[in-house]
């Protein structure tokens, strides 16, 4: 409870513009779900509390009656509970639904996080520029624009931990109990987080706003970054979950507050874990020159920035060398230039024909090493791979130059 509180300021005073109380005061359907969940915790605590002093006595049953007890005695079946025990799940289940509100409530600009950390703090970098020569010889060839964008995109991120990390400590410079004139409890200097009354709780607005209803949405398939070898060198891993203050380090399904982005969180598996790192690192970079540099926080979203704008997706197949970016265009083509060459009734098929499903492994720009690869493997100059494993092989190499932005782990 105390991290939760601590996190979303939910003990400051409540007119500073950081405390929870101030950062909800326009929306009343969140203030009313945040109260119903202190309200339940609260309770739960009051009559562990009676029980704990002694006060009243602590009730233990059995699930099961002596007449439904199993005839194989050997079996150790704990049947029985007590309400102090169940009073204690219902608490953890009661700080648990916090965490998840807080989840929802802050509901954060990550790119203007970007933008601030950049207009705040100035890194040279050069040395990451080095850094990505460096661990892809391939990418200083021609005139190393790649390398220069991959690079900034480290300090990039860089710029933005830094600026995570001292934004957390100085919300947290003071730590100092005290009181207001109105004798209310405030915990001065706590970190919290923006909050957007407009975006908070969009898709949990039921009639009956429940609390109780938050479900998490389905983990999808991260590239475990410690794997293969694609021509680099030195493959850094994806960090093991942090420590605490006492050095206990934390566990799947427990809630912990990230070492990089200062906020609270909670991951289900490993899987899970890299994709809220990568989140927060945003590895994906077009790697096409027309483009700025935009970084993006999945493979899928970056992967269809460059199909939808840089990566030829259909090609004519009576002039090869015709080349379109949508489904629509190559069609015009078909019909203002082989008309006479095709049938109405064939041209959907024809145009199925016409897409591009597969990939020069050799055109990866930051190695050698996989279009060599299938080049062995078939035994000729002919290496095609499909779209999928081409993004998730790029893709792996960039979450490597990720990974190198984080602090190491002392």
């Amino acid at each position: 409870f105390e991290l939760w509180a601590r996190n979303i300021a939910a003990l400051q005073d409540a007119h500073l513009p950081s405390s929870l109380e101030h950062r909800l005061r326009d929306d009343a359907s969140a203030r009313g779900i945040v109260k119903k969940a202190m309200l339940y915790l609260e309770e739960s605590l009051h009559m562990a509390l009676s029980i704990a002093s002694g006060e009243r006595e602590n009730e233990v049953w059995d699930l099961l009656s002596p007449d439904e007890q199993p005839a194989d005695t050997s079996v150790d079946l704990y049947s029985g509970s007590s309400e102090l025990r169940e009073l204690g799940l219902a608490i953890q289940e009661g700080i648990t639904n916090l965490f998840r509100l807080s989840m929802i409530i802050r509901k954060k600009p990550e790119k203007d996080e970007y933008l601030k950390a950049s207009l705040t703090y100035t890194i040279d970098p050069t040395a990451d520029i080095i850094h990505v020569g460096d661990k892809y010889p391939p990418a200083k060839k021609g005139d190393k624009w790649l390398m220069e964008r991959l690079g900034i995109a480290i300090t990039r991120r860089r710029q933005y931990l830094l600026y995570r990390k001292e934004h957390q400590e100085k919300m947290e410079q003071v730590h100092t109990l005290k009181k207001d004139a109105g004798g209310k409890t405030v915990w001065s200097g706590e970190k919290a987080s923006t909050y957007h009354p407009n975006e908070a709780l969009e898709d949990s607005r039921p009639a009956d706003l429940n609390i109780w209803g938050f479900v998490s949405s389905a983990p999808t398939e991260y590239a475990d970054s410690s794997k293969g070898k694609d021509g680099a060198s030195d493959l850094l891993r994806t960090p093991l979950l942090p420590k605490d203050s006492v050095g206990v380090r934390a566990e799947y399904n427990q809630h912990f507050e990230c070492p990089y982005c200062w906020r609270p969180q909670k991951v289900g598996d490993k899987n899970e874990w890299k994709k809220h790192i990568f989140g927060d690192l945003r590895p994906y970079v077009c790697t096409f020159e027309s483009c700025g540099l935009n970084m993006f926080e999945s493979q899928n979203q970056w992967f269809e920035h460059e199909m939808r704008f840089h990566r030829k997706q259909w090609t004519c197949q009576y002039c090869k060398e015709t080349t379109a970016q949508s489904r629509p265009e190559l069609e015009k083509h078909m019909t203002l230039i082989h008309a006479d060459r095709i049938q109405e009734s064939h041209l959907d098929g024809l145009l199925d024909a016409c897409r591009v499903s597969r990939v020069d492994a050799t055109e990866c720009p930051l190695c050698t090493e996989y279009g060599n690869k299938f080049q062995r493997i078939n035994q000729s100059k002919k290496c095609d791979v499909s779209l999928k494993q081409f993004q998730e092989h790029l893709g792996r190499h960039m979450e490597q130059l990720a990974l190198s932005a984080l602090p190491q782990e002392e």
